[in-house]
């Protein structure tokens, strides 16, 4: 018969360095695995197999930081001209 220690006695058994860095992680670990899970079940909701449904997602994804940077460089893009116009007015 074998017996599997439970994460609690592994996580004992650390460092007390390595136990402060597994607690820093733990949060954002949990994070992302839940982010992840969610992003399955939506998935698996579509009756395309999972990897096309999951590939279909991320161009979306991507898609979407896409225009949100190209948002972002317009409004900067508008900022600069804004202060280059502010600045020949005031040297006029």
């Amino acid at each position: 018969m074998w017996v599997t220690p439970t994460e609690e006695e592994i996580f004992k058994k650390y460092s007390p360095e390595l136990q402060k860095r597994a607690l820093a992680g733990r949060e954002q670990r949990q994070k992302d695995y839940d982010a992840f899970v969610a992003q399955l079940k939506e998935a698996s909701r579509s009756d395309k197999p999972i990897w096309l449904a999951q590939k279909e997602m991320d161009a979306k994804r991507s898609a979407e930081a896409q225009q949100i940077r190209r948002e972002e460089q317009d409004a900067y893009v508008a900022e600069e001209r804004r202060r280059q116009a502010e600045v020949r007015a005031s040297t006029q």
